[in-house]
């Protein structure tokens, strides 16, 4: 959970501080001497790290050339795409018309949606490092191709434009946090310069100050 809470913040692995870092008073007690069960602080801060690290590594998609067969179908699309990413995708992008818009490219193609962590899904938002899996039935035989998402400015693929998205984006350029790549670094690009740079992380903390 800590863990968890760190990466989706986006704070750096070594971020991890006790209370009586502030208090001066021994606590948590219990972890700092390793007593009822604990592992210790030590071990517990490595921990952190080591589940930390996993989540960076789950998160971070490479990137797959595009099969031939699936060129004509990207290329009538209205977003963009680089291999198996498919960004340019506005934040608040609803699945249902997402899918509908995308059938409608090929009304015989097989289309299914699916979350990071490979669960199908049927409504919702749409959220970056979402899979869709797309079938589409060829004279030969059907080709099966996996699109991941990138919705934009949604770094930490919650859907949604945040402060954490901008914190993710400074800790990547000062190199104090997760590198992003993939369909997180596409989302993390507001201005698709193919770079990620301050300019990036200031756009996107006008949206949200513009919204807001």
């Amino acid at each position: 959970l800590t863990a968890q809470i760190l990466y989706e913040n986006g704070m750096p692995k070594d971020a991890v501080r006790k209370h009586g870092d502030w208090s001066g008073k021994n606590c948590p007690h219990n972890i700092n001497d390793g007593t009822k069960g604990t592992m210790g602080w030590s071990a517990f801060v490595q921990l952190v790290g080591q589940i930390y690290d996993q989540l960076v590594e789950e998160n971070q998609d490479e990137i797959v050339e595009l099969p031939a067969e699936f060129n004509d179908f990207v290329e009538k699309l209205t977003y963009k795409n680089e291999g198996n990413l498919l960004y340019n995708i506005p934040v608040d992008t609803q699945l249902k018309e997402f899918m509908e818009e995308v059938q409608s490219v090929d009304e015989n193609a097989m289309v299914s949606m699916m979350n990071a962590n490979g669960e199908s899904i049927n409504d919702g938002v749409l959220m970056t490092g979402y899979r869709m899996k797309v079938i589409l039935n060829t004279n030969e035989s059907n080709q099966e191709f996996v699109f991941i998402l990138s919705v934009k400015g949604d770094v930490n693929g919650d859907g949604k434009i945040l402060p954490t998205d901008y914190v993710l984006i400074k800790n990547h350029i000062m190199k104090s946090g997760a590198t992003l790549k993939g369909a997180y670094a596409k989302a993390a690009d507001y201005n698709e310069d193919g770079k990620i740079l301050p300019t990036d992380y200031v756009r996107i903390k006008n949206y949200i100050m513009n919204k807001n």
